[in-house]
């Protein structure tokens, strides 16, 4: 793609695991790594069934100009549409990343 269409700004949150020294358990953490130009390209929204509880939401396609070194459960912020994004899976393209991601309406805004 021309540099032109990647019209959206994002924000990269990269996601961290460490243990919890108490308890031992998984925690994440997700901290601001920088904005990305993309562009983000919905294709269907979501009704799943999660942890026993019914999920809303949509499933996207957001490419990113470059290789940025985002991954997997790394999620992705559009702050213009309120939007955050759970990376799914990453593969190479033409000089850009494509992400196919996951938005769920219930997700709180701002990488919690």
């Amino acid at each position: 793609m021309a540099a032109g269409q990647y019209k959206d700004r994002l924000t990269w949150l990269k996601r961290t695991v460490t243990k919890n020294p108490n308890n031992g358990q998984d925690e994440e953490t997700f901290t601001v790594n920088g904005s990305l130009w993309g562009s983000v390209e919905p294709t269907t929204g979501r009704k799943a069934i999660d942890y026993g509880a019914e999920q809303t939401g949509a499933d996207a396609t957001i490419r990113l100009r470059n290789y940025p070194t985002v991954s997997a459960l790394d999620r992705l912020e559009l702050p213009a549409e309120g939007e955050l994004w759970v990376i799914d899976h990453v593969r190479r393209g033409d000089n850009e990343l494509v992400c196919e991601v996951v938005k769920y309406d219930d997700l709180n805004l701002g990488g919690t």
